[in-house]
C-alpha cells in the first residue's frame, strides 16, 4: 500500500508548516482532522477545501457537508455548483502528483488558512491514519490575523466603530457640525 506525504503551511508571516504522511486511501476529511490535529487546532468547526490553479487562487469549493447537488438560494448551475464534499474525495486524486494544490480554510469565523501541497511519496506501507512526519515552527493558540489589502501602516476602518469627535463620516460629513434645526421637514 503505497502513502503520500503532504504539507500543511498555515497562512502566516511566521513559516509554520506540518508535513503529513496520508494512507493510500485517505479522504479529504481524514486530511482535514490529520490538520486541525497536527496544528492543535479546537476541533468542531466548519471548513472547506478549494482547488486552485498555479497562483493560489480559489476555484471549486469541497465543503465538509456537502449540499445536496441541489443548486443554492444564488442559483448555482452545475458548473459552479460546490464539489461533493470531503468524504467522497481520495486525497490521491487531488494531491496525488507533484503541482498538485489545495487551499484549506477552517472555521469561517476565525479563518485558519493552509495551503496544502504535494510533497512526495510516503515511506511507510502499513500506515492506517495521517501522521505528522515533519513538523516546522510554533502553531499560535488563535488564527493568525488577515489582511485584507489595507495599505501599509493604514487599518481597516470598522464601518461599525464609534467615530472619534471631530471625524468625518464615509460621505465626509462631520456630526460635530450638523445643526438639526439647520432644517424642517416642510422645507422637504
Amino acid at each position: 500500500m503505497a502513502t503520500l506525504v503532504v504539507r500543511a503551511i498555515l497562512d502566516t508571516k511566521d513559516d509554520i508548516f506540518r508535513d503529513l504522511e496520508l494512507p493510500e486511501n485517505a479522504t479529504l476529511e481524514d486530511v482535514h482532522h490529520a490538520v486541525v490535529a497536527a496544528f492543535g487546532i479546537e476541533p468542531g468547526e466548519m471548513a472547506s477545501f478549494y482547488t486552485t490553479n498555479d497562483q493560489w487562487d480559489q476555484l471549486q469549493e469541497i465543503p465538509l457537508m456537502g449540499l445536496g447537488g441541489e443548486a443554492n438560494a444564488f442559483g448555482s448551475t452545475e458548473e459552479d455548483a460546490p464539489l461533493a464534499e470531503m468524504a467522497a474525495h481520495q486525497a490521491t486524486n487531488l494531491l496525488g502528483q507533484r503541482g498538485q494544490r489545495l487551499l484549506y480554510v477552517y472555521d469561517f469565523l476565525s479563518l485558519w488558512t493552509f495551503f496544502i501541497e504535494h510533497v512526495g511519496p510516503g515511506k511507510q506501507s502499513e500506515l492506517t491514519a495521517p501522521e505528522v512526519v515533519m513538523s516546522y515552527g510554533t502553531a499560535p493558540k488563535e488564527a493568525p490575523g488577515k489582511d485584507f489589502g489595507t495599505d501599509e501602516g493604514r487599518s481597516a476602518r470598522d464601518p461599525f466603530d464609534e467615530e472619534e469627535e471631530g471625524d468625518d463620516d464615509e460621505f465626509g460629513f462631520n456630526d460635530d457640525e450638523f445643526d438639526e434645526n439647520s432644517y424642517t421637514t416642510e422645507e422637504w
